[in-house]
């Protein structure tokens, strides 16, 4: 789970196939203020909303999507 300063980025399989996808930072940090938690902590937020990440980022990939990326309108949604 490499992060970067934009994005977290994880892979998700498909029988063989591995898809690349991310989590865009900003999207973590809103989630985690949503929460009521740190916003500067990204790894714990991403932890505590894994399966919620995994679901959004396999509708993406079943959507055709090739690189599944979540931001905050679907982590947070209003």
């Amino acid at each position: 789970m490499p992060r970067t300063n934009e994005a977290l980025f994880l892979a998700m399989f498909a029988g063989d196939i591995r898809i690349d996808c991310r989590v865009e930072i900003a999207a973590l940090r809103d989630r985690a203020a949503e929460d009521g938690s740190s916003p500067n902590d990204a790894i714990e937020t991403f932890k505590r909303h894994r399966s919620t990440i995994e679901r959004i980022a396999s509708e993406q990939y079943d959507n055709d999507a090739t690189m599944p990326v979540m931001r905050t309108h679907q982590l947070t949604p209003r």
